[in-house]
Parts: C-alpha cells; sequence; structure tokens
C-alpha cells in the first residue's frame, strides 16, 4: 500500500500484483487526517491490503 498526500489530503494506493503498478483506492475519498486513512487500511474490508 502507498500514501500520497497532496491539496486534497492523503490517497491511498494498493500495488496490483499482477502488473506491479499502483492502483487508486476510489472507495477511500482523499482526507487530511493521515490516522484515518490508516484505520481504513488497518480494517480492509475488501482484502485489498491484506489477503486472506
Amino acid at each position: 500500500m502507498g500514501f500520497r498526500l497532496d491539496s486534497g489530503g492523503w490517497k491511498v494506493y494498493a500495488k496490483n500484483r499482477q502488473q506491479g503498478s499502483w492502483l487508486d483506492v476510489n472507495y477511500m475519498m482523499p482526507n487530511m487526517d493521515f490516522e484515518s486513512q490508516l484505520e481504513q487500511v488497518e480494517r480492509d474490508p475488501d482484502g485489498i491490503f491484506w489477503p486472506a
């Protein structure tokens, strides 16, 4: 996973394991609160960051 700060806040990215590219995690809106974004990643309801 990766994080990027821009004018809209912290944006979260996930690594595409097949292609090696980074994908924008569209359902996670940018947020100025980094801790909030980190909590979303830790929850990972869709298994994007921590596959089973």
